[in-house]
């Protein structure tokens, strides 16, 4: 097996864990920075000493926060202002096995739709069953080959 495929089954176990708890991760309203400082009983005041900030400006963060417009940096540092650890992921929609699979499929169709078109104006159309057996060998192959290929 290809190192890619070894990396893709671990990928698409560890996100198929973690699907399973996304319900519980929903970001509040107002975000986690304010959700968690609340929950403390922490004031502005007392998060604006430990970041040396004032305390409107991390009134301003958790505004940001909530709209999705803080950086990545700043989030970090009042993590650990907060005692928390801060943890940025993506996660994929679906499994990267499906989504490989789906991508050879469309690559398969469109080049299947050229030579289909192709032998056509020879006069050389084939069966239906010779061209979903073409498209299976073809998607195959694809996937077969080197990811990379399936993104050009």
């Amino acid at each position: 097996m290809k190192d890619y495929k070894i990396a893709v089954r671990i990928l698409d176990a560890k996100f198929t864990k973690i699907r399973k708890i996304l319900p519980f991760m929903e970001k509040p309203t107002k975000g986690w920075i304010r959700a968690i400082r609340n929950s403390l009983g922490m004031s502005t005041t007392f998060l604006a000493k430990q970041l040396g900030i004032s305390p409107i400006r991390v009134l301003a963060i958790e505004n940001s926060e909530a709209c999705l417009e803080l950086k990545l940096s700043t989030l970090n540092r009042v993590a650990q202002a907060l005692n928390c650890r801060f943890v940025y992921i993506l996660i994929p929609e679906q499994n990267f096995e499906e989504m490989l699979e789906i991508r050879a499929e469309e690559i398969a169709k469109t080049i299947l739709a050229r030579t289909k078109r192709t032998m056509a104006l020879e006069g050389q159309e084939c069966s239906e069953e010779e061209n979903e057996k073409q498209f299976k060998i073809l998607k195959q192959e694809l996937l077969q080959s080197s990811p990379k290929k399936l993104w050009r």
